[in-house]
């Protein structure tokens, strides 16, 4: 169990981000130097013996005076059961199962981590995908009553992602993002305040 935590002062208070650690992932050495991912690139992976280094997988809790907000949920301790990828395409499974190496405990879990820090998981007012693989997805079990923010586009393509493995009520909400802000093209405040994007 590894956490980090970080305090920000803003014009609204003090924000403080904790970045949670929720287990290690290992993938194919020629999957990470691929130039061009896709099929071509995850057929290619099978052949190769070799793992690049583990990879910490990370939340993030950010504790914002306009609420409690959580970036990805993290991998889970469900991808070292048997039979979990079961409704997943045989390609894909083949790949979550054999081509990926995952190293995580019950006690990575993201809703332990979560009361360590003196949260529950009913506290979080939002969380917010960056996008749906299976390392940012693992913890959205425990958040079946919360809002579930995510990219429109990152929705509609679902990319990388298997909807067979996430839960069946969670409440997405799709945003839009039709603002730039510095040196991104495409974003969306998350405040109102329009000190979270």
């Amino acid at each position: 169990m590894s956490t980090i935590s970080k305090v920000f002062e803003s014009e609204q208070g003090s924000i403080k981000v904790h970045g949670i650690q929720t287990g290690r992932l290992a993938i194919k050495a020629s999957a990470l130097t691929a130039k061009k991912p896709g099929a071509l690139s995850t057929l290619r992976s099978f052949f190769d013996k070799t793992y690049g280094a583990w990879m910490p997988v990370w939340s993030w809790l950010i504790e914002h005076p306009g609420g409690l907000f959580l970036i990805d949920t993290g991998l889970s301790a469900d991808v070292l059961q048997p039979g979990y990828f079961k409704g997943v395409d045989l390609v894909s499974r083949y790949y979550m199962e054999k081509q990926m190496r995952y190293e995580i405990t019950e006690a990575d879990a993201l809703d332990l981590q979560l009361q360590q820090l003196g949260f529950a998981c009913e506290a979080i007012d939002k969380v917010i995908m960056t996008h749906l693989h299976i390392d940012h997805t693992g913890g959205l079990k425990y958040f079946n009553d919360t809002p579930v923010l995510i990219n429109a586009r990152e929705w509609a393509t679902m990319d990388g992602s298997f909807t067979q493995l996430l839960p069946p009520r969670l409440q997405i909400e799709q945003v839009t993002l039709e603002q730039s802000y510095a040196g991104f093209a495409q974003s969306a405040f998350l405040t109102e305040a329009q000190d979270l994007l």
